[in-house]
C-alpha cells in the first residue's frame, strides 16, 4: 500500500478565479514571444547589414576608392543585366486581362 498523501484543497471561487487568470498569462507568455522575436530579427538584420559591408571595406583597404567605386558600378551594371530578361513581363493582372480579352473577340 502507497502512503496517503496530503492533497490541498483550493475552494472553489479562488480555483475559477485562477481560471479566470490564466487567458492573462498565456496572453502576457505571447506577448513576450513577439517580442523576443522582434529582438531577435532587428539583431539578426543589423548583422547581416554589417557583414555585407565587409567585401567593400577589403576593397577600399587593398585597392582604394577608385576600386571601390568601379565595384558598385559593375554590380549595378550586373544587376541591370540579370533584370533586364523581365523588361516586357506582364504582371498577372495583364495577363487575366488579355486572356478575358480574347474569350470575348473569340464569342
Amino acid at each position: 500500500m502507497g502512503k496517503a498523501v496530503n492533497m490541498i484543497r483550493v475552494p472553489a471561487p479562488v480555483g475559477l478565479l485562477l481560471v479566470a487568470c490564466l487567458p492573462l498569462h498565456i496572453h502576457r507568455l505571447a506577448v513576450a514571444v513577439t517580442v523576443l522575436r522582434h529582438v531577435v530579427c532587428v539583431l539578426t538584420s543589423t548583422a547581416g547589414a554589417a557583414n555585407a559591408g565587409v567585401p567593400l571595406s577589403i576593397i577600399v583597404k587593398d585597392y582604394g576608392w577608385n576600386a571601390y567605386f568601379s565595384t558598385l558600378i559593375g554590380a549595378c551594371a550586373l544587376a541591370l543585366l540579370l533584370l533586364s530578361p523581365m523588361v516586357n513581363l506582364r504582371s498577372y493582372v495583364q495577363r487575366k486581362e488579355q486572356r478575358a480579352a480574347r474569350k470575348l473577340k473569340g464569342i
